[in-house]
């Protein structure tokens, strides 16, 4: 990899850089260098649809260790707070994406580095609900037992005004069309909690 700071800031007609190209192959060393090279500039870029490399890795392969390359500086030590919030053009942030489709690991990993002891912000509550219901459809039911005992105040059935009924963001009736977790003893925390958690909504 030459020095050459033009070719490693330069955009194809989709917007992508050097680095977006390399998450989605997985080249995990050169990840690495273009990190080390590029710093933050290069890691907060974003393509045409507003997606970061982080966003694109997340989304398309989940691929964690490429995700901590990103993530984490200086053994991990720091971490770049910032690029986990950075949205797309649909206004999702990275370990939504990652919940979306399916990737456990990866969805486990951005919620850890996510949602901190230092992010209780009541106003990202509808973000977290949206990842409450995504990890319900996709099974990852750690990181939903996990909201629902850091966020003792998120409503289960919440669904904003721009919402359709297709868009789903009710964790409630996401489970209630989930039949075959229930008998499950590995899964019974979760729904123990959930069912604890709505009876005290609806009848207080």
């Amino acid at each position: 990899m030459n020095n050459d700071e033009t070719s490693m800031f330069s955009m194809s007609s989709s917007g992508r850089t050097i680095l977006h190209v390399a998450v989605i192959a997985g080249h995990e060393e050169i990840v690495k260098n273009l990190v080390k090279e590029g710093k933050d500039k290069l890691v907060k870029m974003k393509d045409n649809r507003g997606y970061t490399a982080l966003a694109l890795v997340s989304e398309l392969t989940g691929n964690t260790n490429i995700a901590k390359c990103l993530v984490e500086m200086k053994g991990g030590q720091v971490i770049r707070k910032d690029l986990l919030y950075m949205k797309n053009n649909d206004g999702e942030i990275p370990v939504l994406l990652a919940a979306a489709k399916g990737h456990k690991d990866m969805t486990s990993y951005l919620f850890a580095k996510t949602y901190t002891s230092e992010d209780m912000d009541d106003k990202k509550f509808h973000s977290r609900v949206l990842l409450l219901t995504r990890c319900i459809n996709a099974e990852i039911f750690d990181v939903a037992l996990s909201l629902l005992q850091r966020f003792q105040q998120l409503p289960l059935a919440h669904k904003s005004e721009s919402e359709t009924e297709s868009d789903g963001v009710q964790p409630l009736y996401a489970l209630a069309r989930m039949p075959h977790v229930f008998p499950s003893g590995s899964r019974y925390g979760f729904i123990r909690r959930f069912i604890y958690k709505s009876k005290s909504i609806f009848f207080e």
